[in-house]
């Protein structure tokens, strides 16, 4: 559902849209992504694209730093989110 809205050519609320995955990034249970680590990840990298186009890359540091969080086994694990976050 989120990745058609954020793959939008002009997306119709973007702040809303922002405002729900920032939300879910930091209420997920980490056990539950880890099931999904694709998914997850298509989506962190959807919302890095959709900042980046709009020039606003900073916006999505801590976001992605929390998904990265989430998505680890260890802290000496990289994950693909760490693209992500180097992109913003």
């Amino acid at each position: 559902f989120r990745f058609v809205k954020f793959s939008m050519p002009s997306i119709p609320d973007f702040e809303t849209l922002f405002s729900q995955v920032q939300l879910f990034i930091s209420t997920c249970n980490g056990e539950h992504i880890r099931y999904a680590t694709d998914t997850f990840a298509g989506l962190c990298h959807q919302l890095t694209n959709a900042l980046v186009e709009r020039k606003q890359p900073l916006r999505g540091i801590s976001i992605l730093r929390q998904a990265i969080d989430k998505m680890q086994m260890n802290t000496n694990q990289l994950t693909s989110i760490h693209a992500d976050l180097c992109q913003v």
